[in-house]
């Protein structure tokens, strides 16, 4: 018999993942207020992430994400559930956007932690630099891969930046694996900047399932909010991710 943490024993036996009650986050930014969704190229929407989203997001980070040699069944299903339970437990403290087709699939995602939620998570993985920083951290971007090099990519992150804007922060940053040279290349085409390569950084997904803490190279970037791209309104395609 497999056995299953309880929180994912729950999940597996309820079908219809229940809408858990919302909490005011603690400062800064309020992840529970209402934003227009954007409408950006080819009819794509960005907009908040709802509960309704948590499982195809699961789904898209779960390939987004996947390691090079690919997962077998169980690995999948927990990893899976992994992003399912966190995405769960994060919606009310942090701003998590979704991208989504006029016929309504979704094609992208991204994350953005609040400080206020970083400063929480002592002991939790995220190294102390990013902690530290007290200003917002972009945890995760995901593409369909259908809908790569369309634009997509580029208009969930300058979305995602916009929402940091009005929440009164002048700086945002995030980390890359050394490995992602496409996605390095758009957040340097969008105006980050390289501050420091880390040799030593941990892969996070699946390691609280797999009993490992896996080892890789990653730039942390950091961008100056006050100063926009010159090219901020045009959606171009190259976006490569």
């Amino acid at each position: 018999m497999l056995w299953l943490p309880p929180s994912l024993a729950l999940l597996t036996l309820t079908p219809h993942l229940a809408a858990p009650p919302l909490h005011v986050p603690r400062a800064g930014i309020d992840a529970r207020r209402y934003y227009t969704p954007w409408m950006g190229p080819h009819g794509l929407t960005v907009r908040s992430m709802e509960y309704s989203d948590i499982w195809p997001t699961a789904q898209l980070l779960l390939v987004a994400f996947a390691p090079p040699g690919g997962l077998n069944q169980l690995q999948n299903f927990l990893v899976g559930m992994e992003h399912v339970i966190g995405l769960t437990m994060r919606m009310a403290d942090n701003i998590l956007l979704v991208g989504t087709l006029p016929n309504g699939k979704l094609v992208g995602f991204v994350e953005v932690f609040t400080p206020e939620y970083l400063v929480s998570q002592s002991g939790s993985g995220y190294p102390e630099r990013v902690r530290r920083a007290l200003e917002p951290y972009v945890a995760s971007l995901a593409v369909d891969l259908s809908s790569r090099s369309t634009g997509v990519g580029r208009t969930l992150m300058w979305t995602a930046e916009q929402r940091v804007r009005e929440a009164g922060y002048t700086r945002i940053s995030l980390e890359v694996e050394s490995t992602n040279q496409a996605a390095l290349g758009l957040y340097l085409k969008l105006g980050y900047s390289v501050l420091r390569r880390d040799q030593e950084a941990l892969k996070l997904v699946g390691d609280v399932f797999f009993g490992r803490s896996e080892r890789v190279t990653k730039f942390w970037l950091q961008k100056d909010l006050g100063e926009t791209c010159a090219d901020d309104a045009e959606f171009s395609t190259f976006d490569s991710i």
